[in-house]
């Protein structure tokens, strides 16, 4: 084995060695969102650690892009059947290489149909000139500046509202006595109560008798005048 067939496979080693590494972190992260409740830093930080990984080994293939660009994977034999190595080198993921998977997994361009569209895209930005594009560009920082200026005031809004709630416009306490008189009952008085508190309300007087004409001659009878004045009975008991 010469000098660049040692390199090569020592940078294998190290992206084999990172990819790994990688692996275990999402496997990690993605038990924990099974199994705890995460909050938002949770996640920045997962995601944080991810993109470490991966610039690790991206910075692996910039620096050995000598050695890789150099080097050709190609398939020998394409089996339809189940291959166990495969298998166990992909951890299950792939089971076989056969002429339906080895042009998706080695695949060196697009597919055709983003070929196609990215294409599209390229030819209609380069069709543009540059005062059209500077006045695009404008028009987009417009919208998008007017777009966080909106977030920004409504988010002043609420944040005011939350400072300054509304200001109480019932007591609590009258709450409880009104529900518990419409619901229990509480407080309401009977129907006797209220006959004799209307009694005295309305002054109910004694049968009385007023002599007129005391100073008559005598021998003539005294004429007498008799009131009596009675307390209505029919109260509503809870008016």
């Amino acid at each position: 084995m010469d000098r660049e067939d040692r390199q090569f496979e020592m940078v294998l080693d190290s992206l084999l060695q990172r990819s790994q590494d990688l692996m275990k972190a999402l496997s990690l992260f993605m038990n924990r969102i099974d199994n705890e409740q995460l909050e938002y830093n949770h996640y920045a930080d997962a995601f944080a650690s991810f993109q470490g990984y991966i610039k690790n080994i991206l910075k692996v293939v910039r620096l050995q892009s000598q050695n890789l660009a150099i080097r050709t994977v190609f398939p020998l034999k394409l089996a339809p059947n189940d291959d166990e190595m495969l298998i166990n080198a992909t951890e299950g993921r792939l089971r076989s290489l056969n002429h339906d998977t080895a042009p998706i997994y080695l695949r060196t361009k697009l597919e055709p149909e983003l070929e196609n569209r990215l294409n599209l895209f390229s030819t209609k930005g380069n069709s543009i000139n540059n005062d059209q594009a500077q006045k695009q560009i404008q028009t987009a920082n417009k919208i998008s500046q007017n777009m966080v200026d909106l977030i920004r005031s409504h988010k002043e809004e609420w944040e005011n509202d939350s400072r300054n709630p509304m200001p109480q416009t019932y007591l609590q306490t009258d709450t409880y006595q009104l529900s518990a008189a419409i619901f229990n009952g509480k407080g309401l008085r009977s129907g006797a109560d209220m006959i004799s508190l209307g009694q005295q309300k309305t002054g109910v007087a004694s049968p009385t008798t007023t002599t007129t004409g005391q100073r008559n001659a005598p021998g003539k009878a005294q004429p007498s005048i008799k009131t009596q004045i009675k307390a209505a009975t029919s109260i509503h008991p809870y008016r």
